[in-house]
């Protein structure tokens, strides 16, 4: 029985992550206004949507596509004949590396906005990077449940010993093993601590 609830919660851990429609970019596709262009550069791009408006703005949602891409570059030439605004719709970005007039990330609207104003050509590289608090924090959270599920399970197998030397000792090895996860547990939890 316990071995059909491990099988499904490894089963359960690997189904990967559901994405809806999108877009893919491959290197090279230039996006173009009247204010400017975007060339895109390796790796391959992946968003929800993009929109290229009339007023200048090109406006991209990479929402759910952070991680699994990790790095959005282009090449971002401005004519300098007005300016050209360019948004980011998702979590703040890690790292975002340009020469525009402004860059900031607005919290409210939850998107990354890059203002050129004057005529250049320059890199533009927006980069995600998994946060170790939150990788750890999950592994503390998964320990955790894994933790409860062997206490159970090892709990149910002292129940079964045929006699009391036998159970001693399976109490015994239970102790050692409780002690060991529950340590595993703390300290992941505690290492989460150190990053902000």
């Amino acid at each position: 029985m316990w071995k059909v609830l491990i099988l499904v919660s490894l089963i359960l851990l690997l189904i990967p992550e559901g994405h809806s429609e999108s877009v893919l970019l491959s290197q090279n596709v230039v996006l173009h206004n009247q204010y400017g262009q975007l060339t895109t550069k390796p790796p391959n791009q992946q968003y929800g949507n993009f929109t290229l408006y009339a007023n200048g703005t090109m406006f991209f949602d990479y929402r759910s596509w952070e991680s699994p891409v990790g790095i959005f570059s282009f090449t971002a030439q401005s004519y300098g004949n007005g300016t050209l605004v360019l948004r980011f719709k998702g979590i703040q970005p890690t790292q975002v590396t340009q020469s525009a007039a402004t860059s900031a990330y607005s919290v409210p609207n939850r998107w990354q906005q890059i203002t050129y104003t004057a005529s250049q050509a320059s890199p533009l590289t927006i980069i995600f990077t998994t946060n170790p608090r939150f990788s750890l924090q999950a592994g503390a959270f998964f320990g955790a449940a894994i933790l409860i599920f062997v206490v159970i399970v090892r709990t149910l197998y002292v129940a079964t010993a045929n006699d009391s030397e036998e159970r001693k000792k399976r109490i015994d090895q239970n102790r050692i093993i409780f002690i060991v996860m529950g340590l595993v547990v703390a300290s992941l939890w505690i290492f989460s601590l150190l990053f902000p």
